[in-house]
């Protein structure tokens, strides 16, 4: 007849208390023992336990939906530049305005991937401006 034994843990309200042969009360202690701690170490400095939910991944930068969208700003934007838009530097702000001026609607994160992608082949660069930025320009 194996031994019976037991593990009582008790803070404030919080308690567990196991009973067993040696095996068993030490296979519980082994799996959650940690856990238990936590429980109680959190009663005692009433600190809310956190819930270990799986934290929400960061939104990873991707290229743009392939809508069409792209094809038409490759499209467009040698428009802009063989009518001299870009002859000085053009903020994608400015860009943006002038599309839309156009009636060409797109966002701003897709006119600069598609000049940060093809804007070489378009004539155009991206320099960095003095008050901060980019700004875009005839090569």
């Amino acid at each position: 007849m194996s031994e019976e034994n037991s593990l009582r843990l008790k803070v404030g309200d919080y308690e567990i208390e196991v009973k067993g042969g040696q095996p068993f009360v030490d296979k519980i202690i082994k799996d959650h023992l940690e856990k238990a701690l936590t429980v109680f170490s959190s009663a005692i400095t009433k600190v809310p336990i956190p819930i270990t939910e799986k934290a929400p991944e960061e939104k990873k930068r991707t290229a743009p939906r392939r809508t069409g969208e792209q094809a038409a700003l490759k499209e467009r934007i040698p428009v802009l530049k063989n009518e001299g838009f870009f002859d000085e530097p053009k903020t994608l702000a400015e860009i943006r305005k002038q599309m839309q001026s156009r009636g060409w609607y797109h966002s701003s994160a897709n006119i600069q991937w598609a000049l940060l992608d093809k804007g070489s082949d378009f004539g155009v660069k991206r320099i960095g401006s003095e008050e901060g930025g980019y700004k875009y320009v005839k090569i």
